[in-house]
């Protein structure tokens, strides 16, 4: 991994949140020396909160780069060693775009033509056709690197990166009254020892299947994923739960979770693609367990982001109540558990 990351051309460059915009077009005329200014159209992009991301266009060669500026202190929830790794492999299969070059405090990539999708569109036709086909090549994707499943490895990490004192006061009396480190840490193991009665099966995944980072085509007839940050060899069915998550949006509207018959259509589509066969020839059995599979991972998807939640409420400075998303996101975990048939 390390001497393929040594490999990328690297800038000693900071880009600041402040001069956002100006730190982005002299980052890319120093990697663009041919460039030249009057040609760079500059626009932010605003629907991630994790980092600061710019659309960098030249308008004379139409030619677009992303520069992403890591959000403040993410480094406590995201490798970004294995990040610019998994990115590399995923541009050998066609699955992620070219890195450029990183620097201090970000890196560069290349920019993939398409718009994001709503979380609405999201869950109907024709996006649950072509969403299972991306995500298939994606689990059958052979990307280099340890393969044993990372959800309880991060989030007993990320437990461990919960402030014990928030900066905010006020974050503090609700971090207080609403969560226990000792009391998630309890879940986690909870959720473990489900998993591991069923033993599912584990493939690279993308593990932030949100609808900001699906791209229709130009074409509009299929989609790219984008933003690998969060991926890794995980279990395939929380890759699909959380994305079943994701229809509720940052809004949690959760009427928008797909019921037992709209999953049944989806995994019958994904275990086509998945398998290369016809949907007719699809193992109902398969079906089944996938369902069981997918109410298992409802639960960690929740666990996951609340605990994300609770991490970034003390160290990101995008504009985002992450505490109050925390809340939402616990709710939904303790109301699911509560619903979930889990095995004897």
């Amino acid at each position: 991994m390390e001497s393929a990351i040594s490999s990328l051309p690297s800038f000693d460059f900071t880009v600041h949140e402040r001069t956002l915009l100006g730190d982005a077009a002299s980052l890319a005329l120093k990697l663009f020396p041919e460039w030249k200014s009057e040609d760079i159209e500059l626009t932010q992009l605003t629907e991630g909160i994790t980092n600061l991301l710019v659309l960098c266009r030249n308008k004379k060669l139409d030619i677009g780069v992303l520069i992403r500026e890591y959000g403040k202190k993410s480094e406590y929830i995201i490798d970004r060693q294995r990040e610019l790794f998994n990115t590399m492999e995923l541009a050998k299969y066609g699955l992620a775009q070219k890195i450029y070059c990183k620097f201090n405090n970000g890196i560069v990539y290349g920019y993939t033509e398409g718009s994001t999708v709503s979380p609405k569109v999201m869950c109907e036709e024709p996006m649950i056709s072509f969403i299972p086909k991306a995500l298939s090549m994606w689990h059958k994707a052979p990307i280099a690197g340890d393969k044993v499943p990372s959800l309880f490895i991060i989030l007993r990490n990320w437990v461990a990166n919960i402030p014990d004192t928030y900066e905010d006061p006020a974050k503090a009396e609700a971090f207080k009254a609403n969560f226990s480190k000792e009391q998630i840490l309890n879940e986690i193991d909870f959720m473990e020892s489900e998993v591991n009665k069923i033993m599912p099966p584990v493939a690279f995944c993308h593990n932030d299947l949100l609808s900001g980072n699906i791209l229709l085509n130009k074409n509009k007839d299929g989609v790219f994923l984008i933003d690998y940050e969060y991926g890794s060899y995980n279990y395939r069915g929380y890759d699909i739960a959380n994305h079943f998550c994701e229809f509720a949006g940052f809004e949690c509207d959760y009427s928008r979770y797909p019921d037992t018959e709209k999953q049944r259509k989806w995994l019958r589509k994904y275990l086509s693609y998945l398998h290369e066969v016809e949907e007719s020839k699809v193992d109902e059995k398969e079906i089944e367990d996938l369902l069981y599979e997918v109410s298992i991972f409802e639960n960690a998807s929740s666990l996951y982001w609340g605990i994300w939640s609770l991490i970034q409420a003390n160290y990101s400075e995008i504009d985002f109540d992450y505490m109050s998303y925390a809340k939402l996101r616990f709710s939904r975990y303790y109301y699911t558990k509560k619903l979930t048939n889990f095995r004897k």
